[in-house]
């Protein structure tokens, strides 16, 4: 049975659907706060996390030597329930679940000395690595790319890493605008 109700401690209308025969509650949801479905079927979910992150101007020299850097992704597009820290440029899940990660770091600044580029998406649980390794042959500039499908628990961190090697030092730049961003991280719980 569907039925519209009052929540006592919000005082929000609610929609409620209960299975009879199980003896369940089968959906509970603001009414247009939420959730709402239209006529045709799309789905929108107000509340659920989502963000989308870059920054507006190059870092200088952050990676080439061997060093791990966290890029400093200052600038959101949007944060579906303001989950991203842009103070510590970490994704901290609100709720256990599969959330779906994608970064992206455009770098220029390389020199023939360079041997490996790598981009990190990091997690609570475990690192996801995307490698590009030509030794000596990588090129003047590169955009890097990771994507998966991370399981996380309620207060799991998520961040974006990069990793360069060969240089005599930190000599390669992140590059990256709000028009054009070439340096990004975003993400979505999916299920």
């Amino acid at each position: 049975k569907w039925g519209m109700y009052t929540n006592a401690v919000t005082g929000g209308d609610f929609i409620l659907a209960y299975a009879a025969a199980s003896g369940s509650y089968a959906s509970v949801f603001e009414a247009q706060t939420d959730l709402s479905v239209d006529f045709k079927g799309v789905v929108t979910k107000v509340k659920q996390p989502c963000f989308s992150v870059t920054r507006n101007g190059t870092q200088n020299n952050v990676t080439g030597n061997g060093t791990a850097y966290v890029p400093t992704l200052v600038s959101e597009i949007f944060d579906q329930g303001a989950d991203f820290n842009i103070s510590n440029y970490q994704f901290t899940a609100p709720v256990a679940g599969r959330y779906l990660l994608s970064g992206q770091m455009n770098i220029s600044g390389i020199t023939s000395a360079a041997d490996q580029a790598t981009i990190y998406i990091v997690t609570s649980n475990r690192t996801y690595q995307n490698n590009y390794i030509y030794t000596n042959t990588i090129g003047t500039s590169i955009i890097l790319n990771a994507t998966m499908v991370a399981d996380m628990d309620a207060n799991d961190v998520a961040y974006l890493q990069v990793y360069g090697s060969g240089e005599a030092s930190d000599v390669w730049d992140l590059v990256s605008t709000l028009a054009s961003p070439g340096t990004w991280f975003s993400g979505s719980l999916i299920a």
